[in-house]
């Protein structure tokens, strides 16, 4: 689902412009946070499967 959201968020979304009255400091932060928002369920992800593989058990698909 996060990668979903990600496709469609670069390709399809727009988004509102930022008030004129946010600093660049505070436009950068919400960017950040953004980004963060998306890394960590990935980031998420890719241990638990790393774990998982590392640890020497198989990996199962939805209990399959």
């Amino acid at each position: 689902m996060t990668a979903l959201r990600l496709t469609w968020r670069l390709t399809n979304a727009t988004l509102p412009p930022f008030r004129s009255t946010m600093t660049k400091l505070h436009r950068a932060t919400v960017k950040l946070s953004e980004c963060g928002l998306y890394a960590l369920p990935l980031a998420q992800m890719v241990t638990g499967l790393l774990t998982t593989i590392f640890g020497g058990r198989p990996v199962a698909l939805f209990s399959w």
